[in-house]
């Protein structure tokens, strides 16, 4: 048997029949086109165990199909040309012509090619050109249920674009807001997340933002992203809200309509490479656990087992390896039962088990929920008490003064001016105190704070901690893989 061959197995996350774990299979060679002839040992071996039976190949190939759904097609020039003439009938105020422009079958048709719009930014421009056009034409002919439809269509597409007066008339503008806010109140989110680090993404064709996250509001609808880094650019993925995840690298190995990823010879060896392709092939199927299989450049069979973790439940990695028989042949049975059901089997040695969570740098940007500007908020109470105290300080001495003058002068000591001396300089201690009071305990819980959470603002950037990207989040290999039978040590950097 080939030494480049790999197979990812993947446990998915949702239950079957007795709750049984479903197994899906993914081929992966290394520096060759891969076989899937080990893939599919692995797959009966594991649904002869416990608990756990064979997911249909054919529901694990229509997932990765909706995933990486392909264009329709659509004619660039014509959406164009179509648009030109909806705009030439709106600017004659004719209303009624411009939305009967875009009101046909093949225009409808237009407006569900988000994969054309997502790979052309210039057709999503013409197709949210055309339909604005229909929704001002429906509001200046006082026709507002319809206004309200055409733009609900411009908020479906394009949840996150607004129009400004530069380019529309102010009483739409502020319709659409209006619409827009209503449309989204009950919208969902979708993040997407990739580990290139300061990348593009777009959705539907519309620019989102740059960096490692980008975040949208999402009604109940499809929508194709893309994400562009520096060295490489995804394929367009069909998402709906929720937790996504986009790894141009992985676009650029893996082959959807085979099935498998082709990886480089050294991959095999790196934890890191492996565990990324676990993450983003996961995260494709709707898997929660991957089991990656495959046989080494040293000619052994290596089962490696992995759990995506999340902020609730640590992930965990472990592995197990099998040597072959005299006659080249591995026990796959007994690799997948050492490793999924912890069964000692001759032959096949155990490596430990490592908890801990399986993610990328591009999720390390950490919410925080505001305890970092407590101690300086409880530093400027405590100042404004000193501050108020020394006032009331001040007033009080002032009071104190006059009245030790009103008791040396007759007419003043017989008469109520001594009372009233009296009772204000009592209130201007008491204010005093209680400042000073507020003063010192607002210094002291700012202390304790400062101590207990920690205070360095540098590294705190609009409500969020930003955690340092080029640091190692992902498995590492700490042990060479040898001929000799070496054993590779996963370890984690953090």
């Amino acid at each position: 048997m080939s030494s480049g061959l790999f197979v990812l197995v993947f446990c998915f996350g949702w239950s079957a029949a007795a709750g049984a774990d479903e197994i899906a299979v993914l081929t992966v060679g290394f520096g060759e086109e891969p076989a899937a002839l080990l893939g599919a040992s692995v797959r009966r071996a594991a649904a002869g165990l416990d608990a756990v039976v064979a997911t249909d190949q054919q529901d694990v190939d229509a997932r990765v199909a909706a995933r990486y759904a392909e264009p329709t097609g659509v004619d660039g020039d014509w959406v164009t040309l179509v648009a030109l003439r909806g705009e030439e009938a709106y600017y004659a105020m004719n209303y009624g012509a411009a939305a009967a422009v875009f009101e046909t079958d093949d225009w409808r048709a237009v407006q569900g090619a988000i994969v054309d719009m997502a790979l052309e930014p210039s057709l999503a421009e013409s197709v949210r050109r055309s339909l604005m056009i229909r929704a001002a034409a429906r509001f200046y002919s006082e026709e507002s249920a319809q206004t309200e439809a055409a733009i609900r269509e411009v908020v479906t597409l394009f949840p996150e674009w607004s129009p400004d007066i530069d380019w529309y008339q102010p009483e739409l503008v502020v319709g659409y807001a209006d619409v827009r806010q209503d449309v989204l109140r009950d919208a969902g989110t979708l993040v997407i997340t990739s580990p290139g680090g300061s990348c593009t993404f777009s959705l539907n064709g519309h620019v989102l933002g740059q960096g490692s996250q980008a975040r949208s509001a999402a009604l109940d609808a499809p929508y194709a992203a893309v994400v562009s880094c520096p060295e490489q650019t995804s394929r367009v993925h069909v998402v709906r809200a929720g937790d996504v995840v986009i790894d141009p690298r992985f676009d650029a190995a893996f082959d959807p309509v085979e099935g498998h990823v082709t990886l480089s010879d050294e991959s095999g060896g790196r934890a890191d490479e492996l565990a990324a392709t676990a993450r983003a092939w996961a995260n494709v199927v709707g898997a929660e656990r991957v089991v990656m299989a495959g046989v080494l450049p040293s000619g052994e069979l290596e089962l490696v087992e992995v759990a995506i973790g999340d902020d609730d439940d640590a992930g965990y990695l472990r592995a197990v390896r099998a040597h072959p028989d005299e006659g080249g042949a591995f026990d796959v049975p007994g690799a997948v039962r050492a490793l999924l059901n912890g069964t000692p089997v001759v032959g096949v040695e155990v490596g430990d088990r490592i908890e801990d969570r399986l993610v990328f740098p591009g999720d390390a940007t950490v919410e925080d929920s505001g305890s970092s500007a407590a101690p300086w908020i409880a530093f400027g109470i405590g100042g404004a008490g000193l501050i108020t105290g020394t006032v009331f300080a001040i007033i009080e001495s002032s009071r104190f003064e006059d009245y030790e003058s009103c008791q040396d002068d007759a007419t003043c000591f017989s008469g109520p001016e001594l009372d009233e001396l009296e009772a204000s300089r009592d209130q201007a201690a008491l204010g005093a105190t209680i400042g000073f009071g507020v003063g010192l305990a607002g210094i002291v819980t700012g202390a304790i704070l400062l101590a207990v959470l920690g205070g360095n603002e540098a590294d705190r950037v609009g409500g969020t901690e930003e955690i340092d990207e080029t640091t190692t989040y992902l498995p590492r290999v700490t042990g060479a893989v040898t001929e000799g039978g070496g054993w590779m040590g996963v370890g984690f950097d953090w």
